[in-house]
């Protein structure tokens, strides 16, 4: 894949999301993983939500956010919980 927006779970707006914060394809998102890319854009946007992190995970292991596994989804919970912006 070339483009981010080829990714699964990542449209247009995720992708110049990510463009914004330096994430300009695939590679650099498996690279910076999902938990990072989401704290960058946390810390330029403020408002980021669940669904977004739960986005960039799916993004990374090739999948549709929907068929991350339970734990998986628990463990992105508890690090939004621990990240987000009050």
């Amino acid at each position: 894949m070339e483009k981010l927006s080829d990714c699964h779970n990542i449209g247009k707006k995720l992708e110049q999301r990510l463009f914004r914060v330096g994430i300009e394809n695939p590679q650099k998102l498996e690279e910076i993983g999902s938990n990072d890319a989401f704290k960058m854009l946390l810390d330029l946007e403020g408002d980021t939500c669940f669904n977004t992190i739960c986005a960039l995970e799916g993004a990374v292991r090739g999948m549709r956010w929907h068929e991350l596994d339970e734990k998986t989804k628990i463990d992105l919970r508890i690090f939004y919980d621990e990240n987000k912006k009050l």
